[in-house]
């Protein structure tokens, strides 16, 4: 309200929300035991929406359908069989996040098409820190999050040449030793309206513990996960018919539908 105004009953507006019911549902799939797996677990678990399953991909016999996110941790692996679980996934169509680390089977994972391809040299994985790219727009992290990214402990990420595909879309780059290189830390892709992240080193339980220690909470490791987990997992409309009108209308206001229509 302003002062000298004549009326108040123009300064009310009526928003309508549609509540989805239900909790998202995120399988995290994994190689074996790894810290990363817990700090991750209990990042996800701080969020209420959120409902997380952990299980390791040798004793894993079930189906990905119904989850909304599967996370697969060094998966392709060296010493696992991925055959039976790719067709799975590859089916029926779920959304990935993909965790790279010592154990992961590069050219099984390169073979997989999923934005990033990986021909791994021999030697020692690089230690890598973060860095934000510039001009990431699929989602927006607080500046507190940006600032301080730089400063993240290093991650564990296979040594060799990286490609990534014109589709994909970086949000952090890998810092090697005092280089700034364009090799993808963390980037995300869409292939025929399915989303996939990719994150080219392991460790991130060391970015929670930095995080605690400079802050005294784990608010900015959260909030990485979270985002990451939420554009990944959302749902998008995929109707091909689609309705558009106005939810409140006058007795007297004519009733009009826009409507668009979609070919696959």
């Amino acid at each position: 309200a302003s002062p000298g105004e004549l009326t108040y009953h123009n300064n009310v507006q009526e928003v309508f929300i549609e509540v989805l019911d239900g909790k998202e549902k995120v399988l995290l799939l994994a190689a074996a035991p790894h810290p990363d797996i817990a700090a991750i677990k209990q990042a996800i678990e701080s969020n209420e929406n959120y409902e997380l399953e952990v299980a390791y991909a040798a004793d894993f016999s079930g189906s990905t359908t119904g989850y909304n996110l599967v996370i697969l941790h060094q998966l392709p692996n060296v010493t696992i069989p991925f055959t039976k679980l790719n067709q799975l996934i590859t089916a029926e169509q779920v959304p990935l996040f993909f965790i790279l680390g010592n154990q992961s089977n590069l050219p099984a994972f390169s073979a997989l098409n999923m934005g990033l391809s990986l021909i791994e040299s021999r030697g020692n994985p690089n230690e890598v820190e973060a860095l934000p790219a510039e001009n990431f727009s699929l989602f927006t992290l607080s500046d507190k999050t940006r600032s301080f990214i730089s400063q993240l402990p290093p991650l564990l990420a296979p040594y060799g040449n990286y490609k990534t595909s014109n589709s994909s879309t970086v949000l952090l780059k890998q810092k090697i030793g005092t280089v700034s290189s364009d090799f993808p830390l963390l980037l995300f892709n869409d292939i025929a309206s399915r989303k996939i992240g990719i994150l080219t080193g392991e460790g991130i339980w060391r970015w929670r513990l930095a995080d605690f220690e400079q802050h005294h909470s784990h608010e900015i490791f959260q909030e990485l996960i979270h985002k990451t987990v939420q554009y990944l997992s959302v749902k998008v409309d995929k109707s091909l018919f689609r309705v558009f009108t106005k939810h409140h209308l006058y007795e007297n206001e004519q009733l009009e539908f826009d409507a668009e229509v979609y070919n696959e």
